[in-house]
């Protein structure tokens, strides 16, 4: 079955069902699917020209939303990988896609009528010389404390290939355990974690996509994308989706994320220390979820854990 199949493209509208029975039965076995065709060519092309653009002007690196995924940030160096959070805080018009509306759709079929957008990622593989992501876990980059569901939509801006570094899983990865990782190399200033728990890598299955075409796949499910050695840049647009994540204190540990701080942390601490807090609260805002009490408790359980672990920290 093709992957425009698995897809109902017939509405664009955030509260209908867009991906077929079968489509929701692989995710749920397998901890991921493909989805032909979320993205219409038109919103492809805007979406990839507007990404472009904010790589090429550097957008956001001062506040830390821009960085080098696989290395430290040296001033006057070409990003090795190129990276940026939350790019719509600075091109608006990427939430009032057809694309979202229908990444929306398929994360409210799939988690519940709660789910949300909870961020984005753009990452940008040069030709020839963008290295590889490592195998990991979505869950492992997440506080702890708390008991999430979450998913992530992987959206393809051109032709996606092994060669180029398109996304490889574990099938039914999804329903073990948040398996150990560490910082690569055990530098602790560097953005990825690695897995280095024990999984059969060679059984890892590759989704070679088409412009338009996405993966979505569960937070605990075990993914990496390869190196691209193709002559063309390689452009990937991430939604990450969740519901309210439970607090849970205690309910285990993740070491690999003690003492973690990168160039671009930094880079936020001092813009936030000269108003920029002010700036990031104006943007969020208007997507801020007060109409949900669970909503609320979790953004201020999730702010008071953080202080609090800021204060252990130091002390």
């Amino acid at each position: 079955m093709s992957l425009t199949a698995l897809l109902r493209t017939s509405s664009a509208r955030s509260d209908e069902m867009l991906i077929s029975p079968l489509a929701e039965s692989t995710y749920r076995s397998q901890g991921y699917v493909a989805l032909g065709s979320l993205c219409p060519p038109d919103e492809v092309a805007m979406i990839r020209r507007t990404l472009l653009k904010m790589f090429e002007q550097r957008t956001g690196y001062d506040e830390g939303a821009q960085y080098d995924f696989a290395q430290r940030d040296e001033e006057g160096k070409p990003a090795s990988f190129p990276s940026l959070h939350d790019p719509s805080h600075y091109a608006p018009e990427l939430t009032q896609t057809q694309f979202f509306a229908r990444a929306t759709a398929v994360a409210r079929q799939l988690l519940g009528e709660d789910a949300a957008c909870y961020g984005e990622h753009a990452l940008l593989k040069p030709a020839r010389v963008g290295p590889p992501t490592p195998w990991h876990q979505d869950e492992a980059f997440r506080s702890p404390d708390f008991e999430y569901r979450e998913l992530s939509i992987w959206l393809a801006l051109q032709p996606v290939t092994e060669e180029s570094g398109c996304m490889q899983f574990i099938s039914g990865s999804q329903v073990g355990p948040v398996l150990e990782h560490q910082s690569p190399g055990g530098d602790k200033t560097l953005h990825p974690l690695e897995c280095i728990g024990d999984f059969d890598r060679s059984q890892a299955i590759p989704v070679p996509l088409q412009a338009g075409d996405c993966t979505v796949h569960d937070m605990r499910t075990l993914h990496h994308t390869g190196p691209n050695t193709s002559d063309s840049t390689r452009l990937a647009y991430i939604l990450i989706f969740n519901v309210p994540p439970v607090y849970k204190p205690g309910l285990r540990t993740f070491p690999w994320l003690i003492g973690r701080r990168t160039d671009s942390q930094n880079r936020k601490k001092v813009w936030h220390r000269q108003g920029g807090w002010m700036v990031e609260v104006k943007r969020r805002l208007p997507r801020a979820r007060l109409t949900s009490g669970r909503w609320l408790s979790w953004a201020f359980i999730r702010a008071w854990s953080k202080l609090f672990s800021r204060g252990r920290a130091q002390q």
